[in-house]
């Protein structure tokens, strides 16, 4: 409870907002598209009926008589259910529809310019994502015949503002923009990138004290929270595919290795969606829009598919997947000296991680292909034996005993400064001591 407020009641399905105008929506002159419905598989049917089912129940699905008509998709999530079986997503192919609009000019934020604007002196932030943002949204009842659709041999529309409909997120950030433009917080700073909220407070009283308040005020107006994906007063959180701490901020590890995972497109949607998850962290990358100059000639509606990828085309590609292992690269780079003990004697060129487990796996092996197998395996670091003196120590002890010349120079080399270089996805680190 905050304020003799319940904040249980903000973390539910969908919400309602309380300060919107229900939306009107201009249409083109052309006759309105009517799409029937094509067959579903059972499997299909049972997995959204309890979707449609729920939004009907909560009034946000309507029965209407309309001679407009799109048809369903459900589409099968990666994740199954508890008993095993496919999970699966209520979708509504709204492209004809959103082609018969007279579209608004659309006002959505800068990605970068959202990262850009977080203050270096924010230490502890909170995250939340909106639930359903877009279901919160009334639609004018005059205009909700335009998405009807097909379910079971009756038609129905919505009576809020459905998925995919092609002006909800520059609508809904220009409303939540409305929304929360006049709350006013202790000491932090709200962000806001459609749906995702972003607060960033000086210290974790403050956070914790401005996070309830943000929840309550948005409970006030009508918006509801996705309870699993809170990411409440932390140092460090993920915002808009970006890792976030005090003072630093880093393009997620899942997506960069999602872009090292990119295969050669064959179709533009393919190679749109290259540059997109490209685009998305394009100011780590230096000369971003020169590099992806042959591939964006690609997109062009004259340009035939499959496509056909020329060297320049494959070149490009090659130097994002560079660029993104450099900047793993770079962050090994930084913690490096922090993870290797500064005292650390034994560098061996070309010396992997793996080389002394696989070592092991060959004994292990050649042990169990032998009758007796009452073997023991002891496994010595020799130089490690060195790093239990200090080095001035070992030196001053050998000339000691008379160790002179070459030799001694030799250790002391070794040990004096000792430096390496790693070799991170292929790319060459500088040399650390």
């Amino acid at each position: 409870r905050y304020n003799g407020v319940s904040l249980g009641h903000i973390f539910s399905n969908v919400g309602l907002l309380k300060s919107v105008v229900p939306v009107q929506i201009k249409t083109k002159s052309s006759p309105p598209p009517s799409i029937p419905q094509y067959p579903l598989s059972k499997e299909a049917i049972k997995g959204i009926t309890s979707v449609i089912n729920s939004l009907i129940e909560w009034g946000i699905i309507i029965p209407c008589k309309s001679e407009y008509n799109t048809p369903i998709l459900p589409v099968k999530k990666p994740k199954r259910g508890p008993d095993g079986k496919h999970l699966y997503r209520f979708v509504q192919d709204l492209r004809a529809v959103n082609n018969h609009f007279i579209k608004r000019h659309s006002i959505v934020s800068n990605i970068n310019t959202i990262i850009s604007s977080i203050p270096s002196t924010a230490t502890y932030l909170t995250v939340v994502e909106l639930c359903s943002a877009f279901f919160s949204i009334p639609i004018h009842e005059n205009f909700r015949q335009i998405f009807a659709f097909t379910w079971k041999g009756s038609q129905y529309s919505w009576s809020q503002q459905p998925q995919g409909y092609v002006e909800s997120p520059s609508l809904f950030e220009q409303i939540l923009s409305q929304d929360t433009d006049n709350i006013t917080f202790k000491n932090s700073k709200l962000i806001k990138y459609v749906d995702d909220l972003l607060l960033a407070s000086t210290d974790t009283e403050t956070c914790q004290e401005d996070s309830k308040h943000l929840l309550l005020e948005l409970y006030k107006r009508g918006h509801k929270i996705s309870k699993d994906k809170v990411q409440w007063c932390l140092p460090k959180v993920e915002y808009l595919g970006f890792i976030l701490t005090a003072g630093a901020r880093y393009i997620s590890p899942k997506r960069i290795e999602n872009i090292q995972n990119l295969r050669a497109p064959t179709t533009k949607k393919q190679l749109r969606a290259i540059l997109g998850a490209t685009g998305f962290c394009r100011q780590w990358i230096p000369c971003y829009g020169e590099i992806t100059k042959p591939l964006i000639a690609l997109t062009k509606d004259s340009v035939p598919e499959p496509l056909k990828l020329e060297p320049e085309h494959l070149s490009a590609l090659l130097d994002l997947k560079k660029t993104y292992n450099r900047i793993l690269a770079k962050r090994l780079q930084e913690v490096i000296t922090r993870v290797i003990q500064y005292d650390q004697a034994g560098f061996i060129p070309g010396m992997q991680g793996w080389f002394n487990i696989r070592k092991t796996i060959h004994i292990i092996d050649h042990i169990n292909k032998k009758t007796d197998k009452n073997h023991m395996i002891i496994s010595i670091d020799a130089e490690k034996a060195f790093d239990k003196i200090q080095h001035t120590f070992l030196l001053k002890t050998l000339e000691s005993i008379g160790i002179e010349g070459p030799f001694l120079k030799i250790i002391n080399n070794i040990y004096l400064k000792p430096s390496a270089n790693i070799i991170c996805n292929g790319d060459k680190l500088e040399a650390f001591q």
